[in-house]
């Protein structure tokens, strides 16, 4: 994807007169400023490079439900270019629209997501970069630092929270030059999920006080990582509100009760939720919107579209018909990649002892 960079000297981390280098990949200029707050990077230059990608058309696609989405999705993989990314918002979701791709196509498909085994999750994204899967379905835990440069295709089955979010998924597409293609499928089923996410994401403040009182109470210190998140996971805290905290009690001052933080943790709760949901609204409304898709998302960072590609988006006409591949793309499914559905296989029709 376009990146966006900033770099510069800084004095902080006692590297005084030394270069510091800061990359990001896609960032609007709020998430820019953050980078420089948190880095110390005050006096810095930033180079900024353009986040669009001409060579991928952006397509989006407004269903009735879940049901409809599926069946537009399989029509899509049987019609287009592969390999092929599709991301989904929930583990339960990667899994299912695997098998079903699988089930019901000529294509080899697996699932990643965070709940998988490391192993597992590597032994996936090797078959991936080795050609060995046509289709992958997955969370946004999958991407970072990943560089397939022949990805064609960059499905979002749900649609994310952000538009900087959005431009980095679909940035993992034809990295090589060629023609990408991203198709965005959404209904208003959907809408509730991002909000949910982004209320999950923050302990409410009943949780908030229980847990700085226990640790005033139990003198736990913040250090003590492992013990801190067993104590949220008993609390009925989840991984992201569970690690926001621990961001916060590390900032206490000596001689300070933890529940003096209270306070401070509520207001930045306050701040960070708003932030989320205004940059929620503006996915929103780049989805539903009207004029060219490539022009409304650069007007979000401040870019101006000085001429369009010749496959833009939907809005200027671009089609699926415009990126059929050629029938001598078609490859065999290939071999069942769940181990016990392959040992169940073996096993039919042997005979018993």
């Amino acid at each position: 994807m376009g990146t966006r960079v900033s770099s510069g000297l800084s004095s902080s981390f006692g590297c005084q007169g030394k270069a510091r280098l800061a990359l990001t990949a896609t960032a609007d200029f709020r998430v820019r400023q953050d980078i420089i707050r948190h880095l110390h990077l005050h006096e810095s230059e930033q180079l900024l490079q353009s986040v669009d990608r001409r060579n991928i058309a952006l397509i989006v696609r407004k269903v009735e439900g879940s049901k409809e989405k599926i069946e537009q999705l399989l029509r899509l993989i049987e019609k287009v270019s592969l390999p092929g990314i599709v991301y989904c918002s929930s583990r339960d979701w990667t899994e299912k629209i695997a098998e079903i791709i699988r089930t019901r196509l000529n294509v080899r498909a697996a699932f990643y997501h965070g709940g998988m085994l490391a192993e597992d999750r590597r032994k996936i994204q090797n078959q991936f970069l080795d050609h060995e899967l046509d289709v992958l379905c997955c969370t946004n835990a999958f991407g970072m630092g990943i560089n397939k440069p022949d990805v064609r295709l960059v499905v979002h089955f749900h649609y994310p929270r952000s538009l900087n979010s959005y431009l980095q998924e679909i940035g993992r597409a034809a990295r090589d030059g060629g023609q990408g293609l991203a198709v965005l499928y959404y209904s208003e089923e959907d809408d509730r999920l991002p909000a949910a996410f982004i209320e999950s994401n923050y302990p409410t403040a009943a949780l908030l006080r229980t847990v700085l009182s226990r640790m005033d109470r139990e003198r736990l210190r913040p250090d003590d990582e492992e013990r801190f998140m067993e104590i949220m996971t008993s609390a009925g805290a989840g991984e992201t509100a569970s690690r926001f905290i621990l961001e916060q009690v590390r900032t206490k001052r000596e001689g300070t009760a933890y529940l003096s933080l209270m306070d401070q943790c509520l207001q930045l709760i306050r701040i960070r939720r708003t932030e989320q949901l205004e940059d929620l609204g503006k996915m929103r409304s780049w989805m539903s919107g009207k004029e060219c898709r490539r022009a409304s998302y650069l007007r979000f960072f401040d870019e101006k579209l000085s001429d369009k590609p010749p496959l833009c988006c939907d809005r200027c006409g671009a089609g699926i018909d415009d990126f059929q591949r050629d029938q001598s793309e078609m490859r065999s499914p290939g071999p069942e990649l769940n181990w016990e559905k392959r040992l169940s296989t073996l096993l039919v029709g042997r005979p018993r002892d």
